[in-house]
C-alpha cells in the first residue's frame, strides 16, 4: 500500500499521530471486518448525513505480519476506529458532493497512530521489542476492542470478523489450515472452559491432541493463540458461544468478510481436521482417498447448516449439537453424516446418542450378570432407553447403573408383578373385567414411577417401595395365622360388629374413616375393595413422598388405614 504523508494537525486524542492519504477501497480489503457496518451510522450517511467537513478520519495501525503468516515479514494498515466511515468511501468512489467538488471519494485520508498505540502502556504492557515499527496482532487486538465493543449490535459479529482474520497471523497459515479459526472458537465456546488465564493454560495443556500429529511447537503456538481469543473475548465482556455462533453464520454466508467461498472452506475443513473427527475418519475408511472424500461430504453438511443457521429458533444448541456430532466417539462416521443432513441437526444427534448409549448399557448389563442372548424384559429395555439418555457415560457410572437396573427388575418380577396377579385373581363380579384393566393401569404407573435417569433417585424409591411391600406381608402373615386359628374376630376388629344392609355392604358416604365395604362370610370379596388397597398402596408411593424417611412420618393415619383394609380383604377370603 502506498501511503502518502501529509501535513495538518491532529484532531483526534492521538495528538501526534500524522495524516496520510490512502485507498479506500484497498483499506477495505485489507480489512475485512469493516464489512460489518454500524448499519444505523451507514444508513445516516446514505440519507444526506455525510459531511466532508465534518469527517473525522479514521484511526489506523501499521500491524506486523510474522514469520509463517500471510504476506509473512511486512506490515499492514488496520483499522483502530472509523471502519464504517472508511466503508462508506470505498462503496461510493465516482460520485460527487454537490458543495464539495474537490472532494474525491477515491482518496481517503487517516490519522496513522501507530507511534502513539505503541507508547501506550494499555496496549503494549509487554513493552516493545528493538526496532518494532508496528503493533503486534495481540496489540492491534488490544487497540480495536474498546471501539468495538461500543457498538453494541454489531459487537459479536465484528469481534468474531476480526478474530477469524487475525487466527491466520497468531497461528500461521500452516496451523491455520489444520486447526482455523471456527475450530477454536467452537473449542472455546464450551461451557467447561474457564477463562482464567491459569485456569485456561492449564486446561488447553492437558487436552488432546488439538490436530493429528501436532508438534510441541505447533501445540505451543496453539495454545497461546487461544489463551489470546479468551483472552479477547473476556475483555469485550461478550458470551463466547455468542460470537462463536456469528462466526460460523460469517462462515455461512462466505462473503468477503472471511474472504470468499474458498476462504470459507478452509476454516471448516479446519475444523474438520480436529483430532477426534480424524479418528472417526481413520476407523471408517482404511485409504487416504476415501477419508478426504468423506471429508468433503462432512463439509458441504456442515456449511449448510451454517448457512440455514438464521432458521433455527435455537441456534447455539444446534451447534453445540452439530460439534458435538462430530467429535463423539461412539457415533459412526454414517451416523454423523445422517445427524448433520437431518432438518433438525439436534433432534436427530440426541436420537441417536441415547441409541447409542443404550445399547452400550444393554451390553454391558448382559456381560455383568451372563445374559448375552437371554431375552430381557421390558422394564431392563425402559431403563437402559431413560439412563441410555445421558450422553456421556463413565465406567463407574456404569457399573452403578446396571447394579440398580438388576436389582429394582428383580424385585419387580418376583414380588410387585405376582402381588398384582393375585389381586386380580380374586376380582369377581360383573365389574370384574373393569376392576382388572384398573389394576393393570396401576400396576404399570407403579413401576414406571422407579425407572429415572439416576441410579440414586431409582434405589430411594426401590427401597420405599420394598418397605411397603414388606409391611403388607407382614400384616397378611398375622391375619392369616389368626384366620386359621379361628379368631376372625381379631382379623376383622371392630367393622365385624358394624350393621350392614341386606346386601352386605354399607354405604360410603360417611365421613367415619373406617365405613369402608365389608361383606359376611358368605359374600364374595369386593372389587371395590381391592381398588382401594392398591389405590392407597400407590398413594402411599407418590412422588412427592417416594422415599424411605418420609414413609414412617407422613399421614400415620392413612398407613393404619391400610393396615386395617389389607387385614379385611385377607379375612373375607375363603380359606
Amino acid at each position: 500500500m502506498v501511503l502518502r504523508e501529509q501535513n495538518g494537525e491532529a484532531a483526534s486524542i492521538l495528538e501526534f499521530a500524522p495524516l496520510v492519504t490512502v485507498d479506500p477501497v484497498e483499506l477495505v480489503r485489507n480489512n475485512l471486518a469493516s464489512l460489518v457496518v454500524n448499519q444505523a451510522r451507514y444508513r445516516s450517511f446514505v440519507e444526506g448525513g455525510f459531511s466532508p467537513a465534518l469527517l473525522d478520519p479514521p484511526l489506523v495501525a501499521r500491524v506486523l505480519i510474522p514469520s509463517g503468516g500471510v504476506d509473512e515479514g511486512t506490515t499492514r494498515l488496520l483499522i483502530v476506529d472509523g471502519m464504517t466511515r472508511a466503508k462508506y468511501i470505498a462503496d461510493h468512489i465516482g460520485q460527487r458532493l454537490p458543495g464539495y467538488v474537490n472532494f474525491d471519494f477515491s482518496r481517503l485520508t487517516v490519522r496513522d497512530g501507530t507511534e502513539a498505540l505503541l507508547r501506550d502502556s494499555l496496549i503494549c504492557p509487554e513493552g516493545i521489542f528493538a526496532g518494532q515499527n508496528g503493533l503486534t496482532m495481540v496489540q492491534y487486538l488490544r487497540a480495536v476492542l474498546p471501539v468495538t465493543v461500543e457498538h453494541e449490535k454489531i459487537a459479536d459479529q465484528r469481534i468474531a470478523a476480526h478474530l477469524i482474520n487475525a487466527w491466520r497471523v497468531l497461528v500461521g497459515l500452516d496451523i491455520n489450515e489444520k486447526f482455523s479459526a471456527i475450530a477454536a472458537l467452537s473449542l472455546l465456546s464450551q461451557g467447561y472452559y474457564t477463562f482464567n488465564a491459569v485456569d485456561l493454560h492449564a486446561a488447553l495443556s492437558s487436552k488432546d491432541q488439538f490436530f493429528t500429529g501436532e508438534s510441541v511447537e505447533e501445540r505451543r503456538v496453539t495454545i497461546e493463540a487461544l489463551a489470546t481469543v479468551a483472552k479477547v473475548i473476556q475483555e469485550a465482556q461478550l458470551a463466547p458461544w455468542k460470537v462463536a455462533e456469528a462466526a460460523f453464520m460469517l462462515v455461512g454466508d462466505a462473503g468477503e468478510i472471511v474472504g470468499g467461498e474458498a476462504e470459507s472452506r478452509k476454516q471448516v475443513y479446519g475444523l474438520l481436521k480436529a483430532h477426534k473427527i480424524d479418528e472417526k475418519l481413520i476407523k471408517a475408511f482404511k485409504s487416504k482417498g476415501r477419508m478426504e472424500a468423506a471429508r468433503e461430504k462432512l463439509a458441504e453438511a456442515v456449511l449448510r447448516i451454517y448457512r440455514t443457521l438464521s432458521a433455527h429458533s435455537d441456534r447455539q444448541q444446534v451447534l453445540v449439537d452439530v460439534h458435538a456430532a462430530l467429535e463423539h466417539p461412539d457415533l459412526s462416521y454414517e451416523q454423523t453424516l445422517l445427524i448433520l443432513k437431518d432438518r433438525d441437526p439436534s433432534a436427530a444427534y440426541r436420537s441417536a446418542v441415547e441409541d447409542t448409549n443404550a445399547m452400550k448399557l444393554e451390553m454391558f448389563y448382559r456381560q455383568t450378570f451372563d445374559k448375552l442372548g437371554a431375552p430381557l424384559s421390558e422394564l431392563e429395555a425402559r431403563f437402559f432407553s431413560v439412563m441410555g439418555g445421558q450422553e456421556r457415560f463413565d465406567p463407574n457410572g456404569m457399573v452403578t447403573m446396571v447394579r440398580v437396573i438388576h436389582e429394582a427388575s428383580t424385585f419387580i418380577e418376583s414380588e410387585v408383578r405376582p402381588h398384582f396377579a393375585s389381586l386380580k385373581m380374586k376380582v369377581k363380579g360383573r365389574d370384574a373385567q373393569a376392576t382388572r384393566e384398573m389394576l393393570q393401569e396401576k400396576e404399570r404407573v407403579l413401576i414406571e414411577g422407579l425407572v429415572h435417569y439416576q441410579p440414586a433417585v431409582v434405589t430411594k424409591r426401590l427401597r420405599a417401595l420394598k418397605e411397603v411391600m414388606g409391611r403388607r406381608r407382614g400384616v397378611g402373615e398375622t391375619l392369616a395365622t389368626q384366620m386359621k386359628m379361628g379368631d376372625t374376630e381379631a382379623a376383622r376388629g371392630k367393622s365385624a360388629s358394624k350393621k350392614t344392609p341386606q346386601n352386605g355392604r354399607r354405604l360410603r358416604n360417611s365421613s367415619d374413616p373406617d365405613d369402608i365395604p365389608v361383606f359376611s362370610g358368605e359374600a364374595q370379596p369386593s372389587n371395590d375393595r381391592l381398588a382401594d388397597e392398591i389405590e392407597y398402596f400407590h398413594q402411599l408411593l407418590d412422588e412427592e413422598h417416594f422415599s424411605r424417611e418420609t414413609i414412617s412420618a407422613i399421614n400415620k393415619e392413612r398407613v393404619q388405614e391400610l393396615i386395617r383394609r389389607l387385614g379385611r380383604l385377607i379375612s373375607d377370603q375363603p380359606g
